[in-house]
């Protein structure tokens, strides 16, 4: 049991650290691409071109803090449907990362308008970034359920849901916006998930104060 708890911990503070240094990766790049106008041009665009290993890098860490995360729920809640379901989901966005990082996006047009020449890779690119954000809004509403039906973790319930209920707006408000704003819905998407993540992650840091001995 304590074995455990470390492995969770170690998840919890790993998860903590990446969203930590995927924030400094992207305001670095920010810095040294000032062509790019924020408001229009999607987090994507960053890993294409020069610096692109770093935009590339950023992906691997999303990837890294949602599998961390699902690995240290799993060790950590009780098991029951939400539960395993939310791992599943968090799983399929991990991958969807992983997927960003191996096939770049298409370059947008002027003013945000779509890409003027589309590539399959680019295609891949559009339909992972479309599921992996299914999956995090979906997993942002049926972690709460899962956190419920542990007693440990009941009290956090309406937290959490809060805190999620954020990533399914941004996502819903980032697909509406005119294309020379979408890049900043994006990033209110992004920032959303990422503070989610952070606030399981320092939740999941309790827990050797939470769990009975």
């Amino acid at each position: 049991m304590r074995d455990m708890a470390r492995v969770s911990r170690f998840l919890s503070i790993g998860a903590i650290a990446g969203a930590i240094l995927y924030c400094i990766t992207e305001i670095v790049l920010h810095v040294l691409r000032p062509e790019y106008n924020p408001a229009e041009r999607f987090l994507s665009e960053y890993a294409v071109g020069r610096f692109g290993i770093l935009g590339t890098m950023a992906f691997w860490l999303l990837a890294g803090i949602t599998a961390a995360l699902a690995a240290a729920l799993a060790l950590e809640v009780r098991r029951s449907w939400w539960l395993v379901a939310t791992c599943f989901l968090l799983s399929i966005a991990s991958l969807g990362f992983c997927s960003l990082a191996l096939f770049p996006t298409d370059l947008m047009g002027p003013n945000g308008s779509l890409p003027p020449i589309r590539t399959l890779t680019g295609i891949v690119h559009d339909t992972s970034t479309s599921v992996l954000s299914s999956a995090l809004a979906i997993a942002a509403l049926t972690l709460p359920w899962a956190y419920k039906l542990d007693p440990r973790w009941r009290a956090v319930t309406v937290t959490i849901l809060t805190v999620g209920m954020f990533i399914p707006f941004w996502l819903c408000i980032a697909s509406v916006l005119p294309c020379p704003w979408r890049g900043a819905g994006q990033r209110f998407a992004v920032a959303s998930g990422l503070i989610w993540i952070t606030v399981n992650a320092r939740l999941l840091l309790r827990s050797p104060q939470l769990r009975p001995d």
